[in-house]
């Protein structure tokens, strides 16, 4: 089994003689192997290792034997040895990330700290076949491109994974038959993370009942969609400096070179746009290009909102990525009434989706987005309301009236100013001013406590339903 991974070491250029290698070692049988792995092969390539433990505070006393099991394990090798300590938990809700990536943070800030302090030129650690499946797998259920369905390289920048080749099975065959000790973390046993849901439920269920080497299958299929990626990055770069101008506030994507593109290159250039403003892709999907790449044809001023605080707006002529604003616009105080009165006039910029919260009234409004389903019933509720999003042409608002407002009365068209729709209503003068509206420019989709326009309602045509909800608002009314 040595002589299989000294292989793919060799393949891939993972190790070269006199390369100081920073190992992160957990404890779990992975990341053992790894280390008397690495210690073997040193008898055939000349490297330094060095072990980092990064101690989560998540187990309790479980996690600090573990750290101490390293350090016992490092000290009989005469290895060099650092713990890190760090609460992830806090991390995680502190930068609102999961606890998962709160982890994968602290660990590889760790293995660059020690990299820069001790020298090294390298960072291993132990992804293994089955890990490379298990990526494989959680990006396409998440949505993903050609990029997320290559797995995990086996080389990125200085970090190396030279268990890659092997599986699970043999990982924990090699250990047995040398009878080196390693600990177990109950928390890979439990299915309230997706990755371990796919680990211990999905792959186990597909070897045992589709096909035994489904592990085998999906490997070489990452290793071959890796070739095409490898492929199509190296004309998308090309074609990237021609449509893209990067700018200090994000990157304007210029239509006219970009629509002459392939539509594969036209999304790689979409996910290089996106990563180099936000310096990763990790929460962005396959649905949230499509999205990005539909304001194509959309209106001057839609927009769509990505995850990790992105937004891609269309301009004239160009797709703008850029960092969402902070906040959003507060309600503004102005309208004077005739008894000396001052009412909070609103004008708040509704992003979608998203929720808002207008102080003044003192009511959060929340907006989301679905496909239309066929024979989709749409539910006659106060609080609750739903409308065709494609037929929206600006950037929605909720705000107080303004002049020249209308709102569309029936279905042949026909249109009424705000005012003697309010007035129609029988509305007090001194009330009109204080009414929320949902706003389209100055067509009013809905008159909060009243009605909604009738061009904006769902149709058998509809394909997008933009649904709006007043929270606090009754479930069923």
């Amino acid at each position: 089994m040595v002589n299989k991974v000294l292989s793919y070491i060799r393949e891939f250029g993972l190790l070269e003689a006199g390369d100081r290698v920073v190992t992160g070692v957990s404890g779990g049988a992975d990341s053992v192997c790894l280390l008397f792995m690495l210690l073997e092969i040193s008898r055939k390539i000349p490297i330094e290792i060095f072990v980092v433990h990064v101690e989560h505070g998540m187990r309790g006393d479980e996690s600090l034997e573990d750290a101490k099991f390293v350090e016992t394990l490092c000290s009989e090798n005469g290895i060099g040895y650092r713990l890190f300590s760090v609460n992830i938990n806090e991390t995680s809700k502190k930068e609102k990330i999961s606890l998962e990536e709160a982890g994968r943070i602290a660990r590889y800030d760790a293995f660059s700290q020690i990299v820069s302090e001790w020298g090294g030129s390298r960072i291993a650690v132990a992804h293994n076949r089955n890990d490379n499946a298990e990526t494989v797998l959680l990006n396409l259920f998440r949505g993903t491109g050609v990029k997320g369905l290559c797995g995990i390289p086996p080389k990125r920048g200085n970090i190396i994974r030279p268990l890659l080749c092997l599986t699970r099975a043999e990982i924990e065959a090699y250990l047995s038959e040398r009878k080196i000790s390693y600990r177990s973390d109950y928390t890979n046993f439990e299915d309230d993370y997706t990755r371990n849901k796919i680990r211990l439920n999905i792959l186990p269920y597909v070897e045992e009942t589709i096909n035994s080497r489904a592990l085998d299958h999906i490997s070489e299929a990452s290793k071959y969609l890796r070739q095409a990626e490898e492929f199509i990055e190296k004309n998308a770069l090309a074609a990237y400096d021609r449509c893209v101008v990067e700018e200090p506030s994000g990157n304007v994507i210029m239509l006219e070179a970009f629509e002459q593109q392939e539509t594969i290159i036209q999304e790689y250039i979409m996910r290089m746009s996106i990563e180099k403003v936000l310096n990763r892709l990790k929460n962005i999907s396959g649905r949230n290009i499509e999205d990005v790449l539909g304001l194509k044809g959309r209106q001057v001023g839609r927009y769509v909102t990505l995850p990790d605080g992105l937004i891609a707006r269309r301009g004239y002529n160009e797709i703008f990525i850029e960092k969402k604003p902070e906040g959003l616009p507060q309600a503004r105080h102005g309208r004077q009434k005739a008894a000396g009165e001052r009412v909070p006039e609103v004008q708040i910029e509704v992003l979608v989706p998203g929720t808002c919260r207008c102080e003044s009234l003192g009511m959060d409004i929340e907006f989301s987005l679905i496909t239309r389903a066929e024979n989709q019933q749409i539910p006659e509720k106060t609080y609750t309301k739903w409308f065709d999003y494609d037929k929206i042409k600006f950037n929605l608002q909720l705000r107080t009236r303004k002049s020249g407002d209308y709102i569309q009365v029936n279905s042949v068209g026909a249109r009424k100013k705000l005012k003697a729709y309010l007035i129609d209503e029988k509305i007090p003068a001194e009330e009109r001013d204080r009414i929320l509206l949902l706003a389209d420019g100055s067509h009013i989709l809905w008159v909060f406590g009243h009605r909604i326009s009738e061009a904006y309602k769902v149709t058998e045509e509809t394909k997008r339903i933009l649904i709006v909800r007043i929270n606090g608002g009754k479930e069923n009314v």
